[in-house]
């Protein structure tokens, strides 16, 4: 005779009672978590075209500082720009979203890693907000 192996049930490890777990989607952390993730990637893709055009604006700036020096019999003290010292940063942005990200994949995280007691909530009580 040729013995069987009991599977467990899917069913058997799911809470049998109450509605089930609301998509992931349905949670505005996930959303927040998509779009700085986006954001970095934006931000790491575009880089140096920003630099280059942030240099180029700095260098217009700079220009007419260094004329304004030339005219008043000055010698031009300003440096020029370049895309790899320029006054303004992306630093800020990264470090703004990056923060965002990890808050984000947190409560992300949190969210999954809850367990689901299928007991119904209050109406006026969000599922997703701490």
């Amino acid at each position: 005779m040729i013995a069987v192996a009991r599977i467990p049930s899917l069913k058997r490890s799911m809470p049998s009672s109450g509605p089930p777990r609301p998509p992931l989607t349905d949670s505005p952390w996930f959303w927040v978590y998509l779009f700085a993730t986006f954001a970095l990637l934006t931000l790491f893709v575009m880089r140096p075209r920003v630099l280059e055009r942030q240099a180029q604006i700095e260098r217009k700036e700079q220009g007419r500082k260094r004329a304004i020096e030339q005219i008043s019999g000055q010698t031009p003290q300003t440096p020029l720009s370049t895309p790899e010292n320029t006054q303004i940063t992306l630093a800020p942005l990264f470090l703004i979203m990056g923060l965002v990200w990890l808050v984000a994949a947190f409560m992300v995280w949190r969210r999954l890693r809850r367990p689901h007691t299928g007991a119904p909530l209050p109406s006026d009580q969000d599922p997703y907000m701490p």
